[in-house]
């Protein structure tokens, strides 16, 4: 009987009442909806992650595009400032030539002035004066004499003139033509150092853009300039700041030494090749080795430029600083590979940002837009091996004296 009593109480403990049954179908209800939901957000999240890959896709093409486009304009602007530069150039030639010829021709014309009028008085004179006045047929013979030796010159004199007239005509007609020219291509570089701007604008801000470190990178460059005393000493700290950043890089992937000499991806192990760009249109002003104004040798080059004109990275790299330091005004500082570095300084402003990769040409600044004849618009630049100066000059094809 007990038994049974037992059994009764069992199978009653374990029928499901109505109470449990509810509450078991809505923990499975509610679950199924958390379920759904995080199968919407896991869509929506989804969907952001290919959106954003998409866009950062379409942003790769645009700077792909804008680098191009920026290397064939700035080409075109460096063309077109050597063409402005041999105008001003041949304009000057063709002054001082024009000025030559006028003084000539007033100094011819008033010889010639002089002669005619000499002998507009000897044809006015009556022969029969000529006859009574003593000494008449002796000097009527010395005249006829003197005649024949002046007329031939005083043709050949009234030729050159003639000629001289002719050449300062074309001269003219020439200096006419050049200032339309350079008038043109003036306004040509003007609309295309806009257009330049725009696309720099354009790649440095899909540049910060995608490069997330590029805060950081920029104010850690101003704290070494700050901290740095001279040229040498900003290169030591970049340098070692460079060390320092692949040390904490290879600490987290493992894979490389700690000493390693960081380098762009797109960068090649070895020396720099010869056959450098020209850094900016212009004329050297003193070499490497060279005593300067203050009688201090220069490590460098200086470079004398048209006002305006664009200054590119002789060879390809990554900026590594760019911002105003000390005396040296614009600064923008290029690692290439191997060691290498270029330093570009004088420039009235810079189009790059710590951290971009630049090719061979690319545009970094301009130099200032006003100079006179005594002060120019004078671009300083210095290449450093393992951070000491050395003689750029070997590097250059085409370096101009």
């Amino acid at each position: 009987m007990r038994a049974v009593i037992c059994l009764l109480a069992l199978l009653f403990l374990c029928w499901p009442t109505p109470f449990s049954t509810t509450v078991a179908a809505s923990e499975i209800k509610g679950s199924q909806k958390s379920l759904e939901e995080i199968k919407s957000l896991l869509a929506t999240e989804q969907k952001k992650k290919d959106d954003l890959a998409q866009e950062q896709k379409e942003a790769e093409k645009q700077v792909k595009s804008t680098k191009s486009e920026i290397a064939r304009l700035t080409a075109n602007i460096r063309k077109n400032e050597s063409s402005l530069k041999a105008l001003e150039e041949r304009m000057a030639m063709l002054e001082t030539e024009r000025t030559q010829l006028s003084q000539r021709m007033e100094k011819d014309h008033g010889a010639i002035a002089r002669t005619v009028l000499a002998l507009e008085r000897l044809r006015r004179m009556p022969p029969e004066l000529m006859i009574v006045k003593p000494g008449a047929p002796l000097e009527t013979a010395q005249t006829a004499m003197l005649l024949k030796r002046v007329l031939p010159a005083l043709q050949h004199r009234a030729d050159l003139l003639g000629r001289d007239l002719e050449s300062l005509k074309l001269i003219q007609e020439q200096l006419e033509a050049d200032k339309k020219e350079v008038s043109a291509t003036r306004s040509q570089l003007a609309e295309q150092k806009a257009k330049l701007d725009k696309l720099a604008a354009e790649r440095e801000k899909a540049f910060k853009a995608a490069n997330k470190a590029y805060k950081s990178s920029a104010a850690r460059a101003e704290r070494l300039a700050a901290e740095a005393a001279s040229l040498g000493e900003l290169m030591k700290k970049l340098d070692e700041d460079n060390r320092q950043k692949t040390f904490d890089r290879n600490e987290e992937s493992r894979t490389k030494q700690a000493k390693s000499v960081p380098s762009s991806p797109h960068k090649k192990s070895g020396a720099l090749a010869k056959g450098g760009i020209w850094p900016v249109n212009g004329k050297i002003l003193s070499r490497f080795g060279e005593r300067d104004e203050m009688g201090a040798e220069t490590q460098g080059l200086k470079i004398a430029s048209s006002p305006g004109s664009i200054v590119v990275t002789p060879f390809e790299g990554t900026v590594k600083y760019a911002g105003i330091f000390r005396n040296y005004g614009q600064l923008v500082i290029v690692e290439h590979n191997s060691g290498y570095h270029s330093l570009l300084a004088g420039m009235t402003r810079a189009n790059v940002g710590i951290g971009q990769d630049l090719k061979a040409g690319d545009p970094v600044g301009y130099m200032p837009t006003s100079s006179s004849q005594d002060t120019p618009s004078t671009l300083y630049y210095e290449l450093r091996y393992n951070s000491e100066p050395i003689d750029p000059s070997y590097l250059f094809a085409d370096i101009k004296t």
